[in-house]
């Protein structure tokens, strides 16, 4: 997509998904990181300005400490000077000193290149990330990732996404009436987000941190399948793993789609070029009732590893493990050479992550290790 949540770039192709019944879903009303006062009473606009409030007062408080703090100390250091220079004026030397002044950043940039998080090194070979996704913790869409809250974690797109149960979960359900995310997407991407409601339709979640040669792995879960009349759903969509993510115009993914194939393509200036596609799980995929052959509440694993070789190209292996087995399964291996899919191979330190479509998801045990 063009920045967060905008024209999404989808594949040409298309898929359904089947309806779920209230029960087999968590309802949006039983999310703990839904506000619990009177809907429209403290959106989270409203907290955001109370937080600023607070941020306001703590840095008045601050202000005053500080200039009580420093009056004092001049007057410690004062006293210290003179009683030093009657003593001996001769006795303190003063050594040159090599004074550095650095040039201001600049953080008006808006390219997301650019914007990409802290450190801009390759980590070492060895360099293990794991999120087991315990306790308490909420992440918030922002348009940058130096904006997002996390350090280990942006949300590009999604609205949010939060921990329970040691489990990672997207929005579920509808939003309730009076969030400020339905205005939000009604104005940027109203179809594929049901006028809004379902964010996240277009999940999209960046690990921050620069990243080379690397193994990653996750295990997803279907909750439901959300069912639009947008034209980015299609078969295309899936349970996917990022690699070498660039900008939201260059990277590659790989995993499961909805028509059951497992995938691995390339994003150039915004056009795919799919490297692998075969089909994996069992059935046939419906064109005109276009439901989804992932399952539900089923885990399902995906592993991926993206290195450089020593001749320039780019080698992507993909793996699979259906039902949290641990016995990962190679489904795919493939070779980006630049010549035959959209040019030069992705071959420099970037993001990883991943991305959703269409579903309610939730998602646990992500490993990241640098090779």
């Amino acid at each position: 997509m063009d920045g967060p949540r905008q024209q999404l770039h989808h594949d040409p192709e298309h898929s359904v998904h089947v309806n779920v019944q209230p029960s087999q879903r968590q309802v949006a009303q039983d999310n703990p990181m839904y506000p619990k006062r009177p809907v429209g009473s403290d959106s989270y606009h409203q907290l955001i300005q109370r937080s600023w409030g607070m941020r306001v007062f703590l840095s008045v408080v601050g202000v005053f400490l500080f200039l009580g703090s420093y009056a004092y100390t001049s007057a410690q250091l004062r006293t210290i000077a003179d009683s030093t220079a009657v003593i001996s004026p001769s006795v303190i030397s003063r050594p040159a000193v090599d004074v550095r002044v650095l040039p201001p950043e600049d953080d008006t940039t808006t390219d997301l290149v650019a914007s990409q998080p802290l450190p801009e090194t390759v980590l070492s070979a060895g360099t293990v990330f794991e999120e087991n996704f315990s306790g308490d913790l909420y992440i918030e869409e922002t348009a940058r990732a130096s904006d997002s809250s996390n350090a280990d974690w942006w949300l590009n797109s999604g609205a949010f996404v939060f921990r329970r149960g040691d489990v990672g979960y997207s929005v579920e359900g509808d939003l309730p009436d009076g969030s400020p995310w339905i205005a939000s997407y009604q104005g940027s991407n109203a179809l594929a987000t049901d006028a809004g409601r379902k964010p996240q339709n277009v999940l999209r979640l960046i690990k921050r941190g620069q990243w080379l040669d690397t193994s990653q792995e996750m295990y997803f879960t279907v909750l439901a399948h959300n069912e639009t009349d947008s034209e980015e759903r299609g078969e295309s969509n899936g349970l996917l793993l990022f690699s070498r993510y660039i900008d939201d115009d260059h990277l590659y993914y790989a995993g499961i789609r909805a028509d059951g194939h497992t995938v691995i393509k390339k994003k150039v200036a915004g056009t795919y070029y799919t490297l692998h596609k075969e089909p994996f799980l069992d059935g046939t995929y419906n064109e005109v009732t276009r439901d989804s052959l992932i399952p539900t509440d089923t885990e399902i694993g995906v592993k991926v590893i993206t290195e450089n070789l020593d001749n320039g190209s780019v080698r992507i292996q993909l793996f699979m493990d259906m039902g949290r087995t641990y016995n990962w399964q190679k489904v795919a291996e493939v070779v980006d050479g630049g010549i035959a899919f959209g040019g030069a191979p992705h071959d420099v330190p970037s993001n990883t992550g991943l991305r959703t479509d269409f579903v309610d998801v939730s998602f646990d045990h992500y490993k990241l290790r640098a090779l």
